[in-house]
C-alpha cells in the first residue's frame, strides 16, 4: 500500500469512528431538555458518594430545577481548597473517579488555576471532538487525501522544575483525541508529538517547520490562536536554507543547540526531491504558502472577539484555503463546536450540563430557554468536579440547530483592570475598540487596551498596529480623544480621571514589522510562563509595560484628553 493510500484509509477510519457522536448530536437536537436532564442525572449518580455530593444531597436530587436550588453558583475560589487536597493525594473530594491531571490554566487573570481532569471529562471532550471531525470530513472531502497538523505546544516551564505530574498538562494536544484517533494519529499527523518536548522556543519552531515543510500533502491545520500559526511561520524565509538542507539530508539542526527527544530522529528520512521542490518555491516571486502545501484545504482557529483581526491576517496568507472558526473550548469544558452551514457554534449538549446567566442579574436559564440575540454568561457542570461553575465567558445566541442554541463567543466577563478603582472590563474595552476603529475606518491586525505608566502618571493606552496611513487616519479621527471619551462612559473611570488618579488616555502606534504585534504579545506572554498555544488574544490586558515591549510611538493626544475637576464631595 502506498503512503497516500494509507493516509486515505486512516482518514476514512477516523471519519467512520466519529459518526456515532455526530448522529447522537443530531438526535439530541430534537429534544435538548431530555439530553441535558439525562446527562445531569448521570453526573449526579456518578458523584453522589463524594464529599461534595454528600454535602449537597446529590442522591436525593431529581431534575435540573432541584439541582439548581440545592447547589449555588460558584467561581474557582470556591473549589480551590478541595482541588488543593486533590493535589496532595486526597480522593473522593469532588469526583468518585481518580483525577488524572490537574490541568493548569491562567484563564483571564493570574494566579494559575488547576482544573481536575478525569477519564469521564476526557470522554466528554472526545464526544464533541468526534462530532466536529465527522462534520468536517463530510463537508470537506479533500481532507481525506492529506495529513493534519494538530497544534503542538512546548511546555510553559522547563521540565526540571520538579513540579508534580498531577499538576502538569498533557504532553501534546492529541491526548484529547479518542482511542481510535490516537491510534491513527501516527499515520495522520504531519508533526510528531515528540516535538513538544523541545523546550527552547526556537528549537520547537524550527522542528515544527521542518516537519510541516516535509509534508507536501498537508490538508488540515488546527490551531487555537491564529497568531500562533503566524508566529510559527514568521522565520521560515530566514531559515529556509537550513531547513531545505536538513530535509535533503534527513537531519534536524536545532538553532538553540538542544538535544533531540527520544524517537524524533527515527522520524527523519532524506528527501532530496522535496528539498529541490522547496528550493524552487522559496526562490519564486511572489512567494506562496499555498504552493508549499497545494493540498491544504482548511485552517481551524479562533476567529471571534479579539481574535478576529489575527484570523483575517491568517486568511490573507492563505487566500485559497477555508478558515473555519473554532467553537468555545476552555480547559474546564468543551462549550461549542462548529457545524458547516450554520452561523454560530452548536452548544455541546452531549458533553456537559449547561446554564446561562442573562445580563442584568436575572435568574439563570437552562439551555432550552435561550433566545436569539441575547447574551449570556456560561455556567457549566462538567462531571469532573466542577458544579454550577461560572466560566466567565460571554456568548450570544445567533440561531438554532433544531433546538440546540448556536453561540458566538463575545469575550470574557471577568477580565478587569483596576489600578485606581476604575474597573475597566474586557467587554467595555472590546466594544470601545470596535466602535473607535469603525469611526476611524481602521482595521489594525492587532489592538489592545492596557494601563501604562510614565513617571508619576498612570493612564490607559490603546495599542494598535498601524502603518503611516493608519497613523494619519488615527490623527484625523482624533482617536486618542475618542478613546478618552469612550473610557469615560465608565462612571468609575470618569471619577478617577476627575480626581486626578489617572492621566489622559493615549494611543500608541505599533510599527508594522515582519513578526507583527500579535506575535510580540504571544512571545512576551509565553516568556511570562503561559503556555504558548493557549494564550487567548484579549481586548484588555491588566498588566503594564507594553510600551517597552512593542516598537512604535505615542501619537499626539486629542481634544478629548482633558477632564474637568471633580466638584467638592465627589458628586457629579
Amino acid at each position: 500500500m502506498t503512503q497516500k493510500a494509507l493516509v486515505r484509509l486512516c482518514n476514512f477510519l477516523l471519519f467512520i469512528s466519529s459518526a456515532r457522536a455526530r448522529f447522537a448530536l443530531r438526535r439530541a437536537s430534537f429534544d435538548i431538555r431530555l439530553a441535558q436532564e439525562k446527562l445531569l442525572g448521570e453526573i449526579l449518580r456518578r458523584n453522589k458518594g463524594t464529599e461534595f455530593g454528600g454535602e449537597h444531597g446529590f442522591a436525593g436530587i431529581s431534575g435540573s430545577e432541584q439541582y439548581r436550588s440545592r447547589v449555588p453558583l460558584r467561581d474557582y475560589d470556591a473549589f480551590a481548597d478541595r482541588i488543593s487536597a486533590i493535589a496532595s493525594g486526597t480522593g473522593n473530594a469532588l469526583t468518585a473517579e481518580p483525577v488524572l491531571r490537574l490541568l493548569p490554566t491562567s484563564g483571564s487573570a493570574a494566579p494559575t488555576k488547576h482544573i481536575p481532569f478525569t477519564s469521564y471529562l476526557k470522554s466528554r471532550f472526545q464526544t464533541a471532538i468526534d462530532a466536529w471531525l465527522f462534520d468536517l470530513f463530510a463537508a470537506h472531502p479533500g481532507l481525506f487525501s492529506g495529513k493534519a497538523y494538530w497544534q503542538i505546544t512546548p511546555p510553559a516551564r522547563s521540565p526540571d522544575t520538579g513540579a508534580s505530574a498531577a499538576l502538569e498538562g498533557f504532553e501534546d494536544d492529541s491526548e484529547y483525541l479518542g482511542p481510535v484517533a490516537r491510534l491513527l494519529s501516527r499515520f495522520l499527523l504531519a508533526v510528531p508529538p515528540e516535538v513538544a518536548q523541545l523546550c527552547a522556543i526556537d528549537d520547537f519552531r524550527y522542528a515544527t517547520l521542518l516537519f510541516l515543510l516535509r509534508e507536501r500533502d498537508l490538508a488540515l491545520i488546527s490551531v487555537w490562536n491564529p497568531s500562533f500559526l503566524s508566529l510559527l511561520l514568521a522565520p521560515v524565509r530566514d531559515w529556509s536554507g537550513s531547513l531545505i538542507s536538513d530535509i535533503e539530508k534527513g537531519a534536524l539542526s536545532l538553532p538553540g543547540g538542544g538535544q533531540l527527544p527520544p524517537g524524533l530522529a527515527a522520524r527523519l528520512r532524506p528527501d532530496p526531491a522535496r528539498a529541490a521542490e522547496l528550493s524552487r518555491l522559496f526562490a519564486a516571486s511572489p512567494f506562496s504558502y499555498e504552493k508549499i502545501w497545494p493540498g491544504l484545504r482548511l485552517i481551524s482557529c479562533w476567529c471571534d472577539a479579539a481574535a478576529a483581526p489575527q484570523a483575517a491576517r491568517l486568511a490573507a496568507l492563505f487566500p485559497g484555503v477555508s478558515v473555519q472558526p473554532k467553537g468555545l473550548i476552555a480547559t474546564e469544558a468543551f462549550v461549542s463546536l462548529p457545524l458547516e452551514g450554520f452561523t454560530g457554534h452548536a452548544l455541546a449538549v452531549n458533553s456537559h450540563f449547561f446554564e446561562f446567566l442573562p445580563a442584568g442579574g436575572a435568574s439563570p436559564k437552562f439551555a432550552w430557554e435561550l433566545a436569539v440575540g441575547e447574551r449570556y454568561g456560561v455556567v457549566v457542570t462538567n462531571g469532573a468536579g466542577l458544579y454550577r461553575y461560572r466560566l466567565h465567558d460571554i456568548v450570544e445566541v445567533t440561531g438554532f440547530y433544531n433546538e440546540i442554541p448556536l453561540l458566538k463567543f463575545i469575550g470574557k466577563e471577568d477580565r478587569v483592570s483596576d489600578i485606581a478603582g476604575e474597573k475597566i472590563s474586557e467587554q467595555h474595552a472590546a466594544r470601545l475598540l470596535e466602535s473607535l476603529f469603525r469611526a476611524a475606518e481602521l482595521s489594525p491586525a492587532f489592538s489592545l487596551v492596557a494601563p501604562e505608566r510614565e513617571g508619576e502618571e498612570t493612564f490607559y493606552c490603546l495599542f494598535a498596529e498601524l502603518d503611516p496611513a493608519g497613523e494619519a487616519a488615527a490623527l484625523r479621527a482624533d482617536l486618542a480623544g475618542r478613546f478618552e471619551k469612550g473610557l469615560s462612559e465608565n462612571f468609575h473611570y470618569d471619577y478617577c480621571r476627575r480626581l486626578g488618579q489617572l492621566g489622559p488616555a493615549r494611543v500608541f502606534a505599533i510599527t508594522k514589522g515582519l513578526a507583527g504585534a500579535a506575535e510580540t504579545y504571544l512571545a512576551c506572554s509565553a516568556a511570562a510562563g503561559r503556555k504558548l498555544g493557549g494564550i487567548k488574544p484579549p481586548a484588555l490586558e491588566n498588566t503594564m509595560g507594553w510600551s517597552s515591549r512593542f516598537k512604535g510611538r505615542y501619537l499626539p493626544q486629542g481634544s478629548g484628553a482633558g477632564a474637568a475637576p471633580v466638584p467638592a464631595g465627589g458628586q457629579r
